[in-house]
């Protein structure tokens, strides 16, 4: 327990460069005394522990003082602090504290350098939830169970081991065995439902080379395609695509040359630009996306 103490106080003083024997007694619901004896067996141990008197004495470490760690350079140390940094930006609590600890005992400033937020204007919290739950079953070695809906909207029940969180093309997926399937899966987090822990361990580990989710989630044919957004869109234009495929015109609407991977999404994609959008090239695309419109108007008789 004492050891536990001195370790605390000293990361306590690093952080705090002065606090009263009062306050620490209080702290560790000790007294005083014992306060005062932990702070000569730090300064017996070598470490520059001072009391200073007056009124704005306390206890105190000797200015620019920070533990020896010669086995780490500043690069391994800044590496810690930053891999700590993303795991407490996740909602991990006890990185966020040792990151707090660490800071000082490396002599640097502890600043929230990162923010993640998991939220977005539909799901609220429930994707925020959903992923610690599944990071807290991937360092637990634990398998999930959970309902999941294919591209197609079909619902299949799977149980799978989860090895990684991946976050590709505005989305976050979870890459693990599919027992259901026997074999490596990726499962978007927005499409899964009543996901749980099951109460065992699994013992598979992360493929040497595993794979990565393809984008769209089928791919087919690469398909060249141009279009012209008017500039109330642009905003989404430059968010989807490379700037070098944009093209500005005159009175601010822009040309995008792009090339994509032909599939179920490409129609919808455009559909949801509304009239924003115009497909100049390829024909047979104006002409799919025609005869899907004029589908939709006649279902709205005027």
């Amino acid at each position: 327990m004492q050891i536990n103490r001195l370790f605390e106080i000293i990361y306590i003083l690093l952080e705090r460069k002065s606090v009263s024997a009062r306050e620490l007694a209080e702290r560790f619901e000790v007294s005083a005394r014992t306060i005062y004896r932990d702070v000569e067996h730090l300064s017996s141990s070598g470490i520059p522990v001072y009391m200073a008197k007056g009124r704005n004495g306390g206890i105190r470490l000797l200015p620019n003082f920070v533990l020896d760690k010669t086995v780490l350079t500043e690069k391994d140390k800044n590496e810690i602090l930053a891999s700590l940094g993303g795991l407490s930006a996740s909602g991990r609590e006890d990185a966020a504290a040792a990151l707090k600890k660490l800071a000082p005992l490396f002599g640097q400033d502890y600043s929230n350098w990162i923010e993640v937020d998991f939220t977005s204007w539909s799901w609220g919290e429930q994707l925020r939830e959903r992923f610690e739950l599944i990071r807290d079953a991937i360092l637990a070695r634990q398998p999930l169970a959970f309902a999941y809906y294919g591209s197609r909207g079909d619902r299949t029940q799977r149980v799978a081991e989860p090895l990684r969180l991946v976050f590709r093309g505005q989305a976050w997926y979870v890459y693990g065995f599919c027992r259901t399937r026997e074999d490596y899966r990726f499962f978007k987090l927005s499409r899964m439902e009543d996901v749980v822990r099951l109460d065992e361990v699994f013992l598979r580990t992360l493929p040497e080379a595993p794979a990565r989710p393809a984008l769209p989630e089928t791919p087919g044919e690469e398909l060249s395609v141009v279009f012209r957004a008017d500039a109330a869109v642009a905003y989404l234009v430059y968010d989807q695509f490379p700037h070098h495929c944009i093209s500005r015109q005159p009175g601010g609407s822009l040309i995008v040359r792009t090339t994509f991977r032909d599939g179920d999404w490409v129609i919808p994609f455009f559909l949801s630009f509304g009239s924003h959008v115009e497909v100049l090239e390829p024909a047979a695309l104006r002409d799919e996306l025609r005869s899907i419109l004029e589908a939709t108007l006649a279902k709205y008789p005027a």
